[in-house]
């Protein structure tokens, strides 16, 4: 997070490609949640980019990517404005 402010103190927007995660654990998760929370806090949007279906089905379960929060489950990088 200290990258992001340092490189552009004005980003909105963060991807993070996930296509080459084979699997995804608990802790995993819990440090997405956490990185969310804070780009959150910042005004920030996180977007989940190309996770293979078995890792977006689990992220949902968790929580992620749910309606009125600042993280989007998506493989298509033109949702992003």
């Amino acid at each position: 997070l200290k990258i992001i402010s340092t490189v552009d103190p004005d980003i909105r927007k963060v991807v993070l490609d996930l296509s080459d995660v084979p699997v995804i654990d608990t802790t995993g998760m819990v440090n997405i949640r956490s990185l969310a929370n804070t780009l959150e806090q910042r005004g920030i949007d996180l977007y989940l980019y190309s996770a293979p279906e078995r890792i977006q089905i689990k992220l949902k379960k968790f929580g992620l990517g749910q309606e009125k929060t600042n993280v989007t489950i998506t493989n298509d990088l033109s949702v992003i404005d």
